[in-house]
């Protein structure tokens, strides 16, 4: 699993990153041994300013991994600019 983890992150890395700006993608990786097997855990943080493009990427995820990766609940926020341009 650690090599298809590793080779889907390499695949879809590039995808990641040109759907989205690089300063809008974040991706951190942690490799550790557990009885005597090796498992990556990767976390990756992206902004969306567009709620379906969340889903998108969300299900493409759950789709290609399957079991093996856990999607967290989007948080919403808008950013000073926004609420002020609201008022």
């Amino acid at each position: 699993m650690c090599e298809f983890t590793v080779a889907f992150e390499q695949q879809h890395k590039i995808a990641l990153v040109s759907l989205f700006q690089e300063s809008d993608v974040s991706i951190s990786k942690t490799l550790q041994r557990v009885d005597g097997l090796y498992q990556l855990e990767a976390e990756v943080t992206v902004i969306f300013s567009d709620f379906k493009k969340c889903q998108a990427v969300s299900n493409f995820l759950v789709e290609k991994m399957d079991e093996s990766v856990k999607i967290s609940l989007p948080e919403f926020y808008q950013s000073p600019q926004r609420l002020e341009n609201l008022r």
